[in-house]
């Protein structure tokens, strides 16, 4: 699996990264919660549970508007901004005939989808999802995870891997937490868990003509086994499937069963036998040219003006991450006031920071001489 990463834009001008990779039927992936196709691509335990599907179908995701390569400056937080990425995404590859495959927070905007599509979505499969997500967690609780988001990405993301992977060894929870903070900003972070509380599509349901399938693990904590239960129960052709298991990401925890009831249901393949990752892959080497830049003063000028500095950072980093994706380079990371990028060719990543700096000199001349940022 060699996937690479494309861009489609909305009709609003937006650009929403994807992907496409794989042989067989067209399964299209709405974005759950968090996104990030780089992680998909990178981490051991994601790239597996992807590989093993793409061996017997051809799967569409991509980054929600927010969220991974897509563009991050997002304010519109509603069912519909969900929906217009996904059908951003299938309008531009002209897809006909597909189905569907959504976990979590993606299960309502594929429901809704469907509903309004009847004769384009096949079949249905959900993992792990709900219909109303008012009834996810008390008030309270729901209140307490998205202020300490908003306050502290680093201990939220903690705090939500203890939810979605109870009793994970080391290296499952450091994936898991860097998977959270690599895909967006706490801000957007937040909103949309405030967003996936708010989402309800329960009338919807009796309304699901198309074969469905859903899945759900038995000790899930962050979304109950109610819920399941409730989505199997309401759509008209609905099979259920009890599975094993507290871990809520597909990709974690045991993924055999999982992948053998997709492709069984979709394939009609039940002879399918997972090919196991080896364990100790065999190191590449490959030759990068890395750019990186941080703020003169950031501290100093933090003190100064916060809000003024945060916004105006925030613009900048816009400018360069649209600067360093037309020079075929990536955003590596981004924390505090730095920023790091990864490209192929030490001439493309010479051009693009003299490009950033003649963009980033022209802006600072819209601000006051001493609220500038001046990177280097």
């Amino acid at each position: 699996m060699k996937p690479s990463i494309q861009f489609a834009k909305r009709p609003d001008g937006i650009k929403i990264a994807y992907s496409r990779f794989g042989k067989g039927p067209l399964l299209v992936c709405p974005a759950p919660w968090v996104t990030s196709l780089s992680h998909i691509f990178e981490d051991s335990f994601a790239y597996n549970f992807w590989e093993q599907l793409s061996q017997k179908v051809e799967i569409i995701s991509y980054d929600k508007h927010g969220c991974g390569q897509s563009d991050r400056n997002r304010q519109d937080f509603s069912l519909e901004s969900e929906l217009s990425d996904l059908e951003t995404v299938i309008d531009s590859l002209k897809l006909d005939k597909f189905h569907i495959l959504a976990s979590s927070m993606a299960g309502p905007i594929a429901i809704a989808y469907s509903y309004r599509n009847p004769h384009k979505v096949i079949k249905l499969i959900l993992y792990g999802s709900y219909a109303k997500g008012q009834t996810l967690a008390k008030d309270e609780v729901k209140s307490a995870l998205v202020s300490l988001i908003k306050a502290s990405w680093g201990l939220g993301s903690q705090t939500l891997t203890e939810l979605f992977i109870p009793g994970a060894d080391a290296a499952e929870t450091q994936s898991f937490e860097k998977f959270q903070r690599e895909s967006t900003s706490r801000e957007v972070a937040a909103r949309l868990l405030e967003l996936s509380y708010t989402l309800d599509v329960t009338e919807l349901l009796p309304l699901i003509k198309q074969p469905a399938l859903i899945l759900h693990r038995d000790q899930d904590r962050l979304i109950s086994l109610d819920h399941g239960r409730y989505l199997a129960s309401e759509i008209q052709n609905a099979n259920f499937k009890l599975l094993k298991g507290n871990v809520h990401p597909w990709w974690l925890g045991d993924t055999d069963e999982i992948i053998k009831e997709i492709l069984t249901f979709l394939c009609g393949d039940g002879h399918y036998e997972a090919t196991k990752m080896p364990t100790e892959q065999k190191t590449t080497r490959k030759l990068s040219a890395i750019l990186s830049a941080d703020v003169k003063g950031y501290s100093l000028l933090m003190a100064d003006d916060e809000v003024h500095t945060i916004q105006t950072l925030k613009a900048y980093r816009q400018i360069m991450s649209d600067l360093i994706q037309q020079h075929a380079g990536r955003v590596v990371d981004n924390p505090g006031d730095n920023l790091l990028a990864e490209f192929s060719s030490a001439v493309d990543a010479v051009e693009c920071a003299v490009q950033i700096q003649n963009r980033l000199q022209k802006e600072n001349a819209k601000f006051v001489k001493d609220k500038r940022l001046e990177f280097r």
